[in-house]
């Protein structure tokens, strides 16, 4: 009874489990690796016998278990930072550091076999600016990535009666929303149509008003004010606030003369 052999080539494909890597490779059979060389990324390789062997030989790979993981972390440049290990035993985990930028806050944290999302931002507010994240059990190389959102700040426009807001109507209140460290234009105009003059505006959100107000009587009277909105600015955070808008009516002085006729 005579054994057939299948005729060359042979192939032998290796692979590890997590944590592990090869080596190397040898044999007895001859042959050649798929691989030139090897290092702590090699988990597969395949070795290629060529030729029959004249008796019984082995391949062999050898392996390496990989005792840490490295962690890696993402964040959009300039928006904050991650600050983690830079590798941790296998099967354990990692406490990593969060930070936003000055003007930014942090909208969400993941990687590594955890995730974290924080309360709704308010505008107005500081939002979350650090957190501690803590990563669930690493065994295998992995990314910690944030995000982060600049903040805002909400510009209430209020006119009274006889004003409007740029081209709204009168009395008609407005929002502006702006981003931390912006701006935005904005006038108030009197109801001209009824008679109507601008008194005055009170506003607590910093930027500047382009006008003084002489409402004498018999004017003149002040009909528009331009605006520029630049938020109150303290420690990243530009509060929420209010521009309001005063009126009055016009009025003229009537000057009687007396023209006397005759003798």
């Amino acid at each position: 009874m005579h054994k057939v052999t299948p005729p060359p080539p042979y192939t032998f494909d290796f692979s590890t489990n997590t944590n592990y890597y090869i080596t190397g490779i040898t044999s007895s059979c001859g042959g050649t690796s798929s691989r030139s060389s090897y290092d702590s990324n090699t988990t597969s390789a395949r070795w290629t016998i060529t030729s029959i062997p004249g008796s019984d030989c082995t391949v062999t790979a050898s392996t390496y278990t990989n005792p840490t993981s490295s962690i890696y972390t993402s964040v959009p440049t300039g928006n904050g930072s991650v600050s983690c290990p830079a590798s941790v035993n296998n099967g354990s985990s990692a406490y990593c550091t969060i930070t936003a930028s000055t003007g930014y806050h942090i909208t969400g944290v993941s990687g590594c076999n955890s995730s974290y999302t924080p309360a709704t931002y308010l505008n107005g507010t500081s939002g979350l600016t650090s957190h501690g994240y803590q990563t669930g059990a690493i065994s295998s190389a992995c990314t910690v990535s944030a995000n982060m959102a600049i903040n805002q700040f909400t510009v209430t426009a209020t006119p009274d009666a006889h004003s409007k807001v740029d081209s709204n109507g009168l009395n008609a209140q407005q929002t502006y929303t702006n981003n931390y460290n912006g701006s935005n234009n904005l006038t108030f105009y009197a109801d001209t149509a009824n008679g109507y003059h601008l008194t005055g505006v009170t506003n607590n959100c910093g930027g500047t008003v382009s006008a003084s107000y002489f409402n004498g009587t018999n004017g003149p009277f002040i009909i528009s004010v331009p605006f520029t909105t630049s938020g109150n600015i303290t420690s990243g955070v530009a509060s929420n606030c209010t521009i309001s808008a005063t009126s009055a009516i016009n009025v003229y002085r009537i000057t009687p003369t007396v023209s006397i006729i005759g003798p």
